[in-house]
């Protein structure tokens, strides 16, 4: 599940710089740079076991206004990026992608299996077709995944543009694992998951312009 969102920055503080007021920004989790998990090339870990259950990921991506405790949650975007299709990368899709470019780092002629084949599983399918795997096998259950796997045979600052550059491609086609719902629809939504007839449900807010304010690095 995610919330898709046309996230414009509202406000910064004084220490700043990644971003200005008015940027267009995709929002992802958050990692300070410093600790061992980010300095061994593990941002993602950042803050384990000392989240709290309230603040996991840094930003508030379930709010009409998302407040952002950090820059690094935020990957700025041109004007002209279509950011209800792209909201999901910061998250499961970058996660099944991630998996395939930087995790195992997939050669030409390899062979891959991954097991799940929901958003993350078949994010890691087209990634693994990207980097040109001479056998991609996905374990999978329903009909809706077996149509988007015969079809579609880091961190987020790197991982989001370079996904959206593919997409840009043709290489990439994530608008095939997505199906929007008003965010009042949210249940509908759950339950549509619960049951396997969508992949990556997306909660679309009826307004647009919504708007980001950051609270510190």
């Amino acid at each position: 599940m995610f919330l898709a969102t046309k996230h414009v920055v509202l406000e910064v503080g004084s220490a700043v710089k990644d971003v200005k007021k008015g940027d267009k920004v995709l929002l992802s989790y958050n990692f300070c740079g410093d600790c061992s998990h980010c300095t061994e090339g593990h941002p993602a870990y950042y803050g384990l076991p000392g989240r709290g259950p309230l603040d996991p990921d840094g930003q508030s991506t379930f709010s009409r206004v998302a407040l952002v405790s950090g820059s690094s949650s935020l990957v700025r975007v041109p004007d002209s990026t279509p950011l209800e299709l792209f909201a999901p990368l910061g998250c499961g899709l970058q996660t099944g992608a991630g998996s395939i470019f930087k995790a195992l780092n997939v050669k030409p002629g390899s062979k891959v299996a991954i097991f799940g084949a929901g958003c993350v599983g078949l994010s890691a399918v087209m990634a693994a077709k990207i980097r040109g795997a001479a056998m991609i096998i996905a374990e999978y259950a329903l009909a809706i995944r077996e149509e988007v796997l015969w079809r579609g045979g880091s961190v987020a600052a790197e991982m989001v543009p370079f996904l959206i550059e593919h997409h840009n491609q043709g290489k990439y086609p994530l608008e095939r694992l997505i199906r929007y719902y008003n965010v009042k629809d949210a249940q509908q939504a759950f339950q549509d998951m619960k049951a396997g007839k969508v992949l990556k449900p997306v909660l679309v807010w009826s307004e647009s312009g919504l708007q980001t304010r950051i609270t510190r690095v």
